[in-house]
């Protein structure tokens, strides 16, 4: 029977002027860069768009994994984006106007380690109980 242990649980907030694409497209680069799957083919969860008064609200949940030490090991990271007032301004940089996201957004992360993933020990066995 696999054994599960939380590693991270936290949240990054921002509140100004950025680029939401820009931002989704880096964070799935860089979990597939790091051997886990690809969130947006697999493991996205979760996708909601919604139009309100002061702009539309945006949820996404990603979870994806990667297996470690002969898929003995098993780390699975959640990723839960949360975008409120999200619309479209123009910002001059470098003498050009560009469109950016403002909103606020929120992304939580949180991950665990999944013990004996694969089910190749058995629960009476002595590494099982050491592990």
């Amino acid at each position: 029977m696999p054994k599960e242990d939380s590693i991270l649980d936290t949240k990054i907030k921002y509140r100004g002027v950025f680029d939401l694409e820009v931002l989704y497209l880096k964070l799935r680069d860089w979990l597939m860069r790091e051997g886990y799957a690809d969130p947006c083919e697999a493991g996205e969860k979760k996708y909601s768009e919604k139009i309100k008064p002061n702009g539309k609200q945006v949820e996404i949940v990603w979870e994806t994994s990667k297996s470690e030490e002969g898929d003995y090991f098993k780390i699975v990271i959640k990723i839960s984006f949360y975008v409120i007032g999200l619309s479209e301004v123009e910002v001059e940089r470098d003498g050009k106007n560009i469109k950016l996201d403002k909103a606020e957004v929120e992304i939580k992360f949180s991950s665990s380690l999944i013990r004996n993933a694969n089910e190749s020990w058995d629960e009476t066995s002595l590494f099982y109980k050491i592990y």
